[in-house]
C-alpha cells in the first residue's frame, strides 16, 4: 500500500513505470535487481531508486534498383530522435514511394524514431517516349511502342520517299548509318534527313557543241534540262543518241537518272551544178555532192569557133581551170563567146567589094567577094588565104584572112591592014 510509514515486516509492492519512450533498469539503492514489480519487506527505513533509460530503436532500411541513406547512420536511435532518409534511384530508375514502416513519396523522409521500424524505398524503371519525324520519307520503329524502358534497344529505319535519298539522323541521333539502334536512356526526338535525288547530265558532241539550259553540275529528280546542238562551220546536226533520241532540236530532258547524250553532227554535202552554152564545163573530181570544204576544179572548154570569156553565177573571174571550194550549193556558168575574124582584101587594077561588110565576121560566116578590074584589066585570081579564079568567091570565116584579088592587063590581038 502507499503509505506514509510501514510496521515491522510489512511487505510494500514496488512497481516502477517508465516515462513514455523510456524502459525500467534495474533497483538501486536498499533494494537491486530488476523485478518489477518488486515486494519489499519493510524491517528498516529504505530509500529505493526506479532507474529508467530512455529506450532506443533499429532503423533497417531495404531498396533495390536503387539505395537509402540515413542521417545520421546509426546503429540504433534514442525515442524520439529523427532520421532523414534519402533513397536515390539506380541509373535508369526513379523513386516511386516508401513501404513497411513509412508511407507516401516525400523525399526526403524525416522519421521520428518511436519503435523499430523497417522502411523500404521503391524504385521504379524509367520509361522515355520516342518521337520520330521524316519528310519525303518514313521512320519505321522495331518494337513499335508508346514508351520504352531504360535502356530498351530500338531499331529506327529510315526508308525515302520515290525519287529521294537518305541523308542523316538529326536530333537525339546523329550520323548516317541506317538502320539505327537507339538505346532508351532519356525521351528522344529523332529526325530522318531525306534529299532530293540529283542526276549528272554528261553531254558530248564532234563537230558541234551542246548547250546546257540551265547548266548545272546535278539536278534535282524531275528538273528539265533544254539540250541546244550547234554544229561547227560546214556541219549539220543529225541527232541524239545514248539517253536521248530523236532530231527534237532543242531538246527537253527529264531528269530521272544520270543520263549520258550525244549530240550527232554529219559534214554538209552540197552539189555543185555547171552550165555551159558553146562549150563544156568538167568537174574534177566529178561527184554528185561534195564535202564541205571539198575543193573542185573546174575546166571550161570551148566549142570549136567559140573561146572562154569568163565565169558567172556562184564564181568570176576568167581563171581557167578554176578551183572552187564548197561551202554551199553552188551554181555556175561558163560563159563563152563566138569567135570573130578581120577580112583584109585588097586588089590592084581593080576592086574587090565585101558582101556582107563589116569590120569582123562571126567564125562560120560567109562572105562573098566580088572582083572588079579596072578598065584596060581583067580578074585572073585569088591570092593569100584563096585560091582559084572564081568570082563572086564565098569565103566562110574560120579565122583571120587576107586575099588579094589579082588582075591582068587585056592584051590587044595585031589587025592587018
Amino acid at each position: 500500500p502507499d503509505l506514509v510509514s510501514y510496521n515491522h515486516g510489512a511487505g510494500v509492492e514496488l512497481t516502477a513505470t517508465p516515462a513514455a519512450g523510456h524502459h525500467f533498469v534495474n533497483w538501486t539503492g536498499d533494494a537491486s535487481g530488476s523485478t518489477n514489480p518488486l515486494t519489499v519487506t519493510m524491517d528498516g527505513n529504505k530509500s529505493i531508486n526506479a532507474n529508467f533509460a530512455i529506450n532506443t530503436y533499429a532503423v533497417t532500411v531495404s531498396a533495390t534498383n536503387g539505395t537509402v541513406t540515413k542521417n545520421p547512420d546509426l546503429a540504433s536511435y534514442s525515442h524520439g530522435a529523427g532520421v532523414e532518409l534519402t533513397a536515390t534511384p539506380a541509373a535508369g530508375y526513379h523513386f516511386v514511394n516508401w513501404s513497411g514502416d513509412a508511407s507516401g513519396s516525400t523525399n526526403p523522409l524525416t522519421v521520428t524514431m518511436d519503435g523499430n521500424k523497417s522502411i523500404t524505398a521503391n524504385f521504379s524503371i524509367n520509361t522515355y517516349t520516342l518521337t520520330v519525324s521524316a519528310t519525303n520519307g518514313t521512320v519505321a520503329k522495331n518494337p513499335d511502342q508508346v514508351t520504352y524502358d531504360h535502356g530498351a534497344s530500338v531499331q529506327l529505319t529510315a526508308t525515302p520517299a520515290a525519287n529521294y535519298h537518305f541523308v542523316n539522323w538529326t536530333g537525339d541521333a546523329t550520323g548516317s548509318t541506317n538502320p539505327l539502334t537507339v538505346t532508351m536512356d532519356g525521351n528522344k526526338t529523332i529526325t530522318a534527313n531525306f534529299a532530293i535525288n540529283s542526276y549528272a547530265l554528261t553531254v558530248n558532241a564532234t563537230n558541234g557543241t551542246v548547250a546546257k539550259n540551265p547548266d548545272q553540275a546535278t539536278y534535282d529528280h524531275g528538273a528539265s534540262v533544254q539540250l541546244t546542238a550547234t554544229p561547227a562551220a560546214g556541219y549539220h546536226f543529225v541527232n541524239w543518241s545514248g539517253d536521248a533520241s530523236g532530231s527534237t532540236n532543242p531538246l527537253t530532258v527529264t531528269m530521272d537518272g544520270n543520263k549520258t547524250i550525244t549530240a550527232n553532227f554529219a559534214i554538209n554535202s552540197y552539189a555543185l551544178t555547171v552550165n555551159a552554152t558553146n562549150g563544156t564545163v568538167a568537174k574534177n573530181p566529178d561527184q554528185a555532192t561534195y564535202d564541205h570544204g571539198a575543193s573542185v576544179q573546174l575546166t571550161a572548154t570551148p566549142a570549136a569557133g567559140y573561146s572562154f570569156v569568163n565565169w558567172s553565177g556562184d564564181a568570176s573571174g576568167s581563171t581557167n581551170p578554176l578551183t572552187v571550194t564548197m561551202d554551199g550549193n553552188k551554181t555556175i556558168t561558163a560563159n563563152f563567146a563566138i569567135n570573130t575574124y578581120t577580112l583584109t582584101v585588097s586588089a590592084t587594077n581593080g576592086t574587090v567589094a565585101k558582101n556582107p561588110d563589116q569590120p569582123t565576121y562571126d567564125h562560120g560566116t560567109s562572105v562573098q567577094l566580088t572582083a572588079t578590074p579596072a578598065a584596060g584589066y581583067h580578074f585572073e585570081n585569088w591570092s593569100g588565104d584563096a585560091s582559084g579564079s572564081t568570082n563572086p568567091l564565098t569565103v566562110t570565116m574560120d579565122g583571120n584572112k587576107t586575099i588579094t584579088a589579082n588582075f591582068a592587063m587585056n592584051m590587044l590581038g595585031s589587025i592587018a591592014g
